[in-house]
């Protein structure tokens, strides 16, 4: 399942997403999108988990102040056959 994050931290990297996220399931990508806001970039994460674990985990995650003090926004992406 693929989510997108936007918001996350300008500093943040796709190693950090991979080793907070690990944990909770496999993460089988992680791409930063810096264009448009570098001050708010987006990132979009790909794991190897259910479309139930996945909406869980947005939930989870969804309007969550991080450590660096900014207020991320997660949402599932649709699947594409």
């Amino acid at each position: 399942m693929k989510f997108i994050a936007y918001d996350i931290n300008p500093v943040t990297t796709e190693e950090e997403i991979i080793e907070f996220l690990e944990p909770l399931g496999a993460v089988l990508g992680v791409e930063i999108i810096r264009e448009g806001n570098a001050e708010k970039p987006a990132a979009i994460i790909e794991m190897d988990i259910t479309a139930s674990e996945a909406t869980t985990l947005a939930e989870r995650f969804n309007q969550r102040v991080t450590q660096r003090g900014n207020t991320v926004r997660v949402h599932v992406l649709p699947e594409r056959h």
